[in-house]
């Protein structure tokens, strides 16, 4: 079994309804899992293209599973030093508010059944995106939900930089690894690659 641990720091508010939306928040790993493979699919559209539905949804599943396949990737998350936050949903009014959970988690990452490394990156990369450009549960899109890389058991995942220059290398680093776990991994499952236009698209229109 290969076993990824994260250590991760709730910058701002996770915003996550437990079996009742409404109540008390609750760690719980379909939200992970729903981010990641919204990533993942990112990736895979920038390699085998956006209108490649049957292709996405093979290497979709292939990772994170479906109705008929069950996924070879785990998710556990486990609070290390988590309080709750009081939080606004919306911040322009005095209305609307909801608990959040705020402080340290470890997520633990694992690959139940067969040892397949492409599929493994594929999840490691999925991860990353999602930490890297994005967050977890509401309104996460609006800042809420933003979760920090602490420390992680693989060397191929880093901590998050601290200064404007490392930002630039590590978002750099992540994409393009991103983008190389999707090309291994259609390759593996026999998905053919999008054939992208080498230069920016000339539109005459628009110089006239």
């Amino acid at each position: 079994m290969r076993e990824l641990r994260v250590r991760l720091e709730a910058v701002t508010p996770l915003l996550l309804g437990g079996a009742n939306p409404k109540g008390s928040p609750e760690l719980r790993p379909p939200s992970f899992r729903g981010v990641m493979r919204y990533w993942l699919r990112a990736a895979l559209g920038g390699v085998i293209g956006d209108s490649n539905l049957e292709g996405l949804h093979k290497l979709e599943s292939a990772v994170f599973g479906s109705p008929d396949v069950g996924s070879p990737i785990s998710i556990r998350l486990r609070p290390l030093n988590i309080g709750r936050s009081r939080a606004y949903i919306l911040p322009h009014k005095n209305k609307g508010r909801r608990d959040g959970l705020i402080g340290d988690l470890e997520l633990v990452m694992t690959q139940t059944r067969k040892q397949d490394t492409v599929i493994w990156n594929a999840a490691c990369a999925s991860l990353e995106l999602a930490l890297t450009f994005g967050g977890v549960g509401l309104r996460s899109r609006r800042g809420y939900g933003t979760l920090r890389i602490v420390e992680a058991s693989e060397p191929s995942i880093a901590t998050f930089p601290k200064t404007f220059s490392g930002w630039k290398q590590h978002v750099s680093r992540v994409a393009s690894s991103a983008i190389q776990a999707a090309r291994a991994l259609a390759d593996a499952q026999g998905v053919p690659l999008s054939v992208l236009p080498v230069g920016p698209a000339v539109y005459p229109c628009a110089t006239q």
